[in-house]
Order: structure tokens, then C-alpha cells, then sequence
């Protein structure tokens, strides 16, 4: 249902070079029909500076920082999007790496799997915790 040349399939790319090419966006645009548990894509996006625009529903909803990483619009709201790519260029792409060094890299989410697991044990006898 896409007109012809509208995508360009790149195929498979390796890291570096999905890096090269997704750095090289003004922004990414993400527009989930569904509740998205987390948002990979956002994410990455972020990593690479690129501010992202996305449908307020889901995992982009909680990663995203309108107005400093990106802008939320309303779900499925096509002219609110476009008004948001519009002002994409008010946004610090550095703010976007940094949110993504502070909120999701490796060490914060190591960190954050580690504290989920002490507060799930029992002090003392190494146990695990029924209320978890």
C-alpha cells in the first residue's frame, strides 16, 4: 500500500553503518498502532543524536522528553506530527545522547536489574522475597 520509491530498503547494515545512517537523520519519526512495551528504535535513535517524534502511546510516550529529546504529539494525529517535524530543529541533538547515557545505557540498566534482584532477596538468608 506504500507508493513505489517511497521506501528505500537498504537491507541488512552493520552497526557502525546503521550508526553512520541514523546519525545523518534530523529525526526519527515513530508513529507505534500499538502500546509499545519499550521502544528500541527510540532509543537507538537517541543514541545517535537524533531527536525523535513520536505518537504520545507506549514506550515512546515514557522516553521520550517533549520539547528536549523530541516531541510527543497526540496518537494518530498526522497534522500534529507534522507540526512537530516542523520545529524539530529547537531541539540540542546532544540533549538526545545524553538522556540516553543517564536514562539507558548498559551500566544504568545493569544497575538497575541489580537493585531489582537485591530488593527481591531476603537480608540475611539469601531467599527470595514472595512479594515480589
Amino acid at each position: 500500500s506504500v507508493p513505489s520509491g517511497t521506501i528505500d530498503w537498504r537491507g541488512f547494515v552493520s552497526t557502525a553503518e546503521l550508526q553512520r545512517q541514523l546519525g545523518a537523520c534530523r529525526a526519527l519519526i515513530n508513529t507505534p498502532k500499538w502500546n509499545e512495551a519499550y521502544g528500541n528504535v527510540v532509543v537507538e535513535a537517541l543514541a545517535c543524536g537524533v531527536p525523535v517524534v513520536a505518537y504520545d502511546r507506549g514506550g515512546p510516550g515514557e522516553l521520550i522528553q517533549s520539547g528536549r529529546t523530541g516531541w510527543l504529539v497526540p496518537p494518530d494525529d498526522v497534522e500534529a506530527l507534522t507540526a512537530a517535524l516542523a520545529r524539530i530543529e529547537q531541539l540540542e541533538r546532544r540533549d538526545c545522547r545524553e538522556w540516553v547515557e543517564a536514562h539507558a545505557s548498559c551500566q544504568v540498566f545493569a544497575e538497575r536489574v541489580e537493585r531489582w534482584i537485591r530488593d527481591g532477596l531476603v537480608a540475611g538468608d539469601a531467599s527470595i522475597s514472595l512479594s515480589l
